[in-house]
Formats: C-alpha cells, structure tokens, sequence
C-alpha cells in the first residue's frame, strides 16, 4: 500500500499521491516515515524507495524545520546514507537558535535524531 501511495515526484504525503488527476507534492516528514516503515521489507531497494531517499536529500538542503529535519536524519541514517550527517548538523543549528520556542514533541523527535547513533525505530531484540 505504501508504495501504491507514493507521490509521482517521490516521497509520500498524508493521503492519495494524484486527486481529481492532479499529482500531489510530498512532505519531508510523511516520506521519512514511510521509508522508516519500509527500511527492512523486500520492498527498500524499490524505485519508489531510492526517489524518495534522493527527495529527502535534495528538499531538506536548506530546510529550517526542526521536525522535518528529525525524521529526515533518522530515515537517511537507516539507508545509510551519507546527506544525514549534513542534515544533522542543520538539525543541531536550528535547535540552537529556536530551542526555547520548541514544542515539546519537536524537541523529543529532535533528541531521537541527535542520538549517536540516531534512533532509526529499529526494533531490538
């Protein structure tokens, strides 16, 4: 289902990737969750996947959002992929400079990503 959902652009959004035959855009947080959901099914080496990994990648590049900089760590971190650590640092500036500003649920996320290594909802046995 996840894959059916995907966006023509790649990543994913909250719902349908084309309404009424318009594709619609995807969102950093929605994608980094769908890829963390598919990290260890036979389905992370899809096009699907590696479209999204490069749209977290390249949409997040100059991005301010500490929420959407926080999945996209943790998501890039679990395909091991080498824009997280760039992604981290932008995460570790913005939370300098707007931390007392923070939802508590941002900053929490943001903690999880920050981890060493950052937390990937991995399940451990």
């Amino acid at each position: 289902m996840l894959l059916d959902r995907a966006c023509p652009s790649g990543g994913w959004n909250a719902g349908n990737s084309v309404v009424f035959g318009v594709p619609l855009d995807p969102h950093p947080d929605f994608t980094a969750m769908a890829l963390l959901a598919l990290r260890e099914s036979s389905k992370r080496n899809t096009f699907e996947v590696h479209r999204a990994l490069d749209y977290l990648s390249s949409r997040l590049a100059n991005c301010s959002s500490p929420y959407s900089l926080a999945w996209a760590v943790m998501a890039l971190t679990a395909y091991y992929r080498g824009e997280a650590s760039t992604l981290r640092e932008q995460l570790t500036a913005v939370l300098t400079c707007d931390f007392d500003r923070l939802p508590v649920a941002t900053l929490a996320l943001s903690a999880l990503a920050l981890e060493n290594p950052p937390f990937t909802f991995r399940e451990v046995s």
